[in-house]
This record gives structure tokens, sequence and C-alpha cells, in this order.
């Protein structure tokens, strides 16, 4: 696993994770971390439970997890967060209610979505309800 952050600790970024765990993370949870980017990782959720308190995140970015099926429930308890982009790919086939509690979220961009994912997010589409109160909402079909 990679791990970098910026000389402020305002940003951090995880490449190439196996196996993402809460003791992996533990020790930077006292970084006032405001963006996160989780870069190629293994796991079907790709935020561990730790992550859930961390209370100073703003920008949240998960790329190249091919194996996503879904995005953490917990995910909607991230209350600063404003801006949160999503590679989809095939495995994830909709989007989690915890989406619909993202109240302070301005940004969402959907990338790599299959033509069925796009649909859902379209207006009128089964997931429209959970995304439509998003000011900038980008979904990008593969």
């Amino acid at each position: 696993m990679g791990l970098s952050t910026s000389a402020s600790s305002s940003k951090m970024e995880i490449k190439y994770s196996e196996q993402l765990s809460c003791g992996s993370l533990d020790s930077l949870r006292q970084l006032d971390c405001e963006e996160l980017t989780v870069d190629t990782c293994s796991n079907p959720v790709p935020l561990p439970e730790c992550t859930r308190g961390w209370k100073s995140f703003r920008k949240l970015e998960i790329l190249n997890c091919q194996n996503m099926e879904t995005l953490p429930k917990w995910l909607g308890d991230m209350a600063s967060l404003r801006e949160l982009k999503v590679e989809i790919y095939y495995m994830m086939k909709t989007l989690p209610p915890c989406i619909g509690r993202l109240t302070s979220l301005q940004t969402l961009a959907l990338l790599e979505c299959t033509k069925k994912f796009k649909q859902r997010c379209s207006e009128g589409g089964d997931d429209w309800s959970k995304i439509k109160h998003i000011d900038n909402l980008i979904v990008e079909e593969i």
C-alpha cells in the first residue's frame, strides 16, 4: 500500500491497497485531512469503518477500484463532504441510500458507469431521488 500526504497534511492519497484496514489508518486520524483519494484498491467496499469519524473530509475520490460493489452505508454521516468522485465500473449496480444524506455535497462525479447505471441516475431513474439535491452532477458512461 502506498500512502502519501502533502506538506500541510490537508491531502492524503492511498494507492495500490490490497486490504485497506483501520489498523493501517488509525495513526492518521489526528491529521486534519480535507481531501482523500483512494486509488487502485481491491476491496468491494473501498473505505474502512474507521474513516467514518473523520469529520474534516471535504473531498473524496475513489478511483480504479474495479471490485467496488458499493459505497459504505455510513458515508452519509460525512456531513462536511462537498465533493465526491467515484469511478463505478461494472460491479456497482445502484447508488446506496446514504448518498441522499450528504446534504453538503455540491459536486458528485460518477465516472466509468455502465449505460444502465447512468440511466438509473438520470432524471426519473431509480436512483434520481438520492442525488437530485446535488447542484453539480456528472455521470459519464464507459
